[in-house]
């Protein structure tokens, strides 16, 4: 990443992963469920692949 230290991208990893978690547990106490707890497709990407994958091409030289 360009123009960020690395403490500064640990933290932002963090708060993402915390905002993450936060939503998820939101939207499990107002969901629906068809299917028993746990099942399901499982994700494909962590939240902290998500950071470092949008501000990889973010900042790609071209």
């Amino acid at each position: 990443m360009i123009g960020i230290k690395y403490e500064d991208s640990i933290t932002l990893v963090g708060l993402a992963e915390k905002s993450h978690r936060e939503k998820q547990a939101e939207h499990e106490k107002r969901k629906v469920r068809l299917i028993a707890s746990g099942g399901g497709r499982k994700v494909e990407m962590t939240p902290k692949e998500g950071v470092y994958l949008l501000c990889s091409n973010r900042f790609r030289l071209a």
